[in-house]
């Protein structure tokens, strides 16, 4: 199914789209295959969620934790299996265990505080792939994700909504692990790949 629809894709591309080159060509093909595994992956997860009474934390969390993975970026997995693996625990395990969590005001200070300190200290990490290599960009990405953990940080502290509050707490986490030095070195994963280009 997968080989089927790209090659469908990549085929009417090269019809509509005849000055392409063969580096273009294999850029959009590795995007379509991107596209392809995240929204399977999203779609099995979602009936998953949908299955046990979790849909609605797997949404919002979903929602919460692109936004600020949007500019704090993280690491990838080196594969679909393991990346299934992974979403599959943080994103139906986790929320499953927390939804009817109380979180009383320390702790939640105690883990905004850790969030804007680790952004501010790690974000954005970039990947071997993606390497972010202008510092100017990388200096937007940390003002902006800044900007909406501390966003983030207020409807936490303010909102009255138990699910709201644990699934954006839970977005923070999540992101956090994934920018952090360790985690890079656990999964055996180059870090601040943007090192080894000269930036501007």
């Amino acid at each position: 199914m997968k080989n089927i629809l790209i090659n469908n894709g990549m085929d009417l591309i090269k019809k509509h789209y005849t000055n392409l080159n063969q580096a273009e060509l294999e850029e959009i093909k590795y995007g379509l295959e991107g596209f392809y595994l995240t929204f399977s992956k999203i779609l099995i997860l979602f009936i998953v969620a949908y299955l046990i009474n979790v849909h609605v934390n797997f949404i919002l969390l979903i929602f919460f934790f692109n936004i600020i993975r949007f500019f704090a970026h993280g690491f990838h997995a080196r594969n679909s299996i393991v990346c299934f693996i992974i979403s599959f625990i943080c994103f139906i395990l986790l929320p499953y265990f927390i939804q009817s969590l109380t979180i009383n005001l320390i702790t939640k200070i105690i883990l905004i505080t850790i969030s804007i300190i680790s952004i501010f200290l790690y974000a954005p990490a970039d990947t071997h792939k993606k390497p972010i290599i202008k510092i100017k960009k990388r200096q937007k990405l940390k003002i902006i994700a800044l900007i909406t953990c501390i966003v983030y940080s207020l409807i936490v502290l303010f909102s009255t909504n138990t699910i709201i509050i644990n699934c954006i707490l839970l977005a923070l986490l999540l992101e956090i692990i994934t920018i952090l030095p360790i985690t890079y070195k656990l999964f055996n994963l180059p870090y601040r790949n943007y090192q080894n280009y000269s930036s501007k």
